[in-house]
């Protein structure tokens, strides 16, 4: 009984309630081309939850109700009760960008309206961000092209800036100059060193040569006789004897130059005068070294610092060269996409009402409620076969009163037949 009335009760309120119908269309956005190189640029793409808000806003249901004749009194609000919108987003391997696409759907008792409601909306959503979405590309466009055009004209410039660095300091003119110079300092410094010893060298015989000038005398004192030959031609001219004996006692002093001394001063004047060279000679050396000294230190310098530049050029040229071969890349990609898809909104789907309502669904309610009768029918047969039994078990002998002094009672007033039950709770009957 209550499977049929739960059955009938279905059928009949899916029969008596209206007619739900849906209507749905998809709408495709194509992304813009700088969310492909992932810069900070004004066109970057939005947030799913952003789009969602676009296609429910209050100016594009206004445009909607604007466009179609509504004699029923619908309202933005109304609307927007009966629209829903979904978002997905697809990503591409190797991209940051991504496609959207919105998923309307508009439900309603009468299916035409709605079709018209799908279309209008798909016109103004289209209407009203088309010219968004292509300033969006455009911006794309331009975008890339004024980095590539930048990124260009910072590769020439380092060229330049390179070749103009060489050209002012040629490295490999600075190595060789470098190593002339070490060579010819090395070779001064070991000059040097050998005139220092030689000057300290002589600088010690000076001043032996002075001590032993210090020991001698500026003349000597020479005493001496007549010679030999002298006194024999004296003789031979008539000297006497006397005057011979006299002649031969006679001494004559004589006062000469020291040799010595004299070779002595000469010498020393001499490694004077050589040491004053020899110190001339070191200081003009000194000061070629210390030149020398600093001209290395300078070239050196000169060396590191262009070859740090040049390092410096040589990566930023090898990134602005990637950068440039990337945006070339993607401007070529640029001119096609605004040759190939000037309207970055596509309909996917025409709205397109179905044959059939989704609501109500009757053999979905029917069979929901026959399930559900069953289910209760099962339940009330349990219940009230527990109270049956209950009341059945509750008409026994009367309290107080023994089973056998009811059977004697009965039989000694008529004899009838008196009445037993067995385990069971069976009776029968005993004569």
């Amino acid at each position: 009984m209550t499977f049929v009335a739960a059955v009938l009760a279905a059928y009949l309120a899916s029969t008596m309630l209206p007619s739900t119908y849906q209507v749905k269309t998809s709408l495709l956005l194509l992304p813009p081309l700088a969310s492909e190189l992932n810069a900070a640029a004004p066109a970057t793409t939005l947030t799913v939850g952003a789009y969602q808000e676009l296609a429910v806003s209050t100016s594009i249901l206004q445009s909607v109700l604007n466009s179609t004749d509504m004699s029923s009194g619908m309202d933005v609000w109304d609307l927007r009760k009966h629209l829903s919108v979904s978002v997905t987003q697809l990503s591409a391997s190797g991209t940051t960008g991504s496609q959207i696409i919105l998923k309307a759907a508009l439900a309603g008792s009468d299916p035409e309206l709605l079709v018209r409601l799908a279309q209008a909306w798909t016109a103004a959503f289209s209407d009203t961000f088309r010219e968004l979405f292509q300033d969006r590309t455009t911006q794309s466009y331009e975008y890339i092209s004024q980095n590539a055009a930048y990124t260009q004209q910072e590769l020439d410039d380092a060229m330049a800036a390179r070749t103009d660095l060489l050209l002012q300091h040629p490295l490999d003119t600075l190595r060789s100059d470098l190593s002339a110079l070490q060579e010819q300092y090395q070779k001064d410094k070991s000059a040097l060193e050998a005139l220092r010893i030689e000057l300290g060298a002589n600088q010690a015989y000076i001043s032996a040569m002075q001590e032993e000038l210090a020991l001698q005398n500026e003349g000597k004192v020479l005493e001496r006789s007549l010679a030999p030959d002298t006194l024999a031609v004296l003789l031979q001219s008539g000297l006497s004897v006397r005057d011979y004996q006299d002649l031969l006692k006679l001494r004559v002093e004589e006062e000469v130059l020291n040799s010595t001394h004299t070779s002595l001063v000469t010498n020393i004047a001499y490694a004077k005068a050589a040491n004053m060279k020899t110190q001339q000679r070191i200081a003009a050396l000194a000061v070629a070294v210390e030149e020398e000294r600093q001209a290395i230190i300078a070239t050196q310098t000169e060396i590191t610092e262009t070859q740090a530049a040049l390092d410096s050029l040589d990566n930023k040229i090898q990134l602005l060269n990637d950068a440039n071969s990337m945006l070339a890349s993607k401007l070529h990609e640029a001119k096609i996409a605004l040759v190939e898809a000037p309207n970055p909104i596509r309909v996917i789907d025409a709205p397109l009402a179905q044959k059939a309502a989704i609501a109500p669904n009757k053999k979905m309610n029917i069979a929901v409620a026959g399930i559900l009768s069953l289910m209760v029918g099962v339940l009330l047969a349990f219940f009230y076969d527990y109270i049956a039994r209950m009341q059945t078990d509750g008409k026994g002998p009367r309290r107080g009163v023994g089973k056998a002094e009811q059977d004697s009672t009965s039989d000694a007033q008529g004899g009838h037949p008196s009445v037993h039950r067995d385990d069971n709770g069976k009776s029968q009957q005993v004569r």
